[in-house]
């Protein structure tokens, strides 16, 4: 579902979502080359090739409040090497700035701006859009920090609350 779609609309089953990239298969570029894949025992093997990671968090950085043994040291070198290291991460519920503490927490230095979450992506999404009143599934405990400045009411299990939604976030 995208945004201002309901589960009673607009759905995009499998079947629908691999019809409509078969549609769009002849603007994708072509495989010009196979390759073997080769295993590496770590990033700096690629170093010399690649200008940009792009790391997934849980489990690839941390799994919760844990970073993974050696990594932050493996993206310190990596950034020392003048690369760029950016997260991306569906960590939708925790405001940006909560995201960026619990990296330098956990060893790492990330530029806040290297840190792109379903969070960030939504919210870009969304204040491209008209005034709306939201919906959020979220819990409350990290508060409507990034969210300020919208119309938004917590949804629970007031039904009134769904009524008057005129958009959900979940």
């Amino acid at each position: 579902m995208g945004l201002r779609q309901g589960t009673r609309c607009n759905n995009l089953k499998m079947k629908e979502a691999f019809e409509a990239y078969e549609r769009i298969r002849y603007r994708l570029p072509d495989v010009t080359r196979r390759a073997d894949c080769h295993r590496l025992p770590n990033l700096d093997y690629l170093a010399s090739e690649i200008d940009v990671f792009l790391l997934d968090a849980f489990g690839v950085l941390n799994i919760g409040e844990t970073a993974i043994p050696g990594v932050p040291e493996r993206v310190a070198g990596l950034q020392k090497g003048g690369k760029r290291v950016m997260v991306v991460s569906n960590a939708a519920g925790y405001p940006h700035s909560t995201l960026m503490r619990k990296y330098k927490r956990l060893g790492y230095n990330f530029d806040p701006e290297d840190v792109i979450t379903s969070r960030t992506a939504t919210l870009a999404a969304i204040n491209k859009m008209p005034t709306t009143k939201w919906g959020i599934m979220d819990t409350e405990i990290w508060g409507l920090e990034d969210l300020e400045h919208l119309d938004i009411t917590y949804l629970a299990d007031d039904v009134s609350a769904y009524e008057e939604a005129e958009g959900f976030i979940l």
